[in-house]
């Protein structure tokens, strides 16, 4: 494990600090009502998709925040145009910032097939309950799985449709 390094959450300086294990903490500073906050290392929230969150203060207005937003924007930089934020290892609650990076959504989707997270990726039957077998799976040129014994269905049936009209 490395040593843990902290650096400003961008827009919030002398406000928050972020670590680069995805730890978030306060300094001591004068509010925007000139009350004393000490430094504290904050609590995260868990949303339902298991992203950690937290709520920031700065001039009497809060924002909520995402934990791995904040680590990349702080050690990585600011996220470019048309990218988001994808963790390698698919685990939204680990923040670190060697398990992040600014990328595509595309290639936030491949990384969850090559994990085996994706929801279709981890199905082993096709809808009609036909098993995706190396022998019964065709690979359509979009890269999606589509069942032999299914594709060999429907096309008998549009033979059938045809020769009795």
């Amino acid at each position: 494990m490395s040593d843990e390094i902290w650096r400003a959450v961008p827009g919030y300086e002398g406000a928050y600090e972020v670590s680069s294990e995805g730890r978030v903490r306060s300094l001591e500073r004068l509010d925007s009502r000139g009350r004393r906050r000490h430094a504290m290392l904050r609590s995260l929230h868990v949303m339902p998709s298991g992203h950690f969150t937290l709520g920031l203060c700065k001039d009497a207005h809060r924002r909520i925040a995402q934990v791995h937003h904040l680590v990349l924007e702080a050690f990585v930089g600011p996220r470019p145009e048309g990218m988001e934020a994808c963790h390698r290892n698919d685990d939204p609650g680990d923040n670190r910032v060697e398990n992040l990076r600014w990328d595509t959504r595309s290639a936030n989707a491949l990384d969850s097939v090559r994990n085996g997270t994706h929801h279709m990726a981890s199905r082993t039957h096709c809808p009609e309950g036909h098993p995706y077998t190396e022998e019964n799976t065709y690979r359509r040129p979009s890269g999606s799985r589509a069942c032999r014994t299914c594709r060999r269905a429907e096309k008998a049936l549009r033979t059938q449709t045809r020769k009795a009209a």
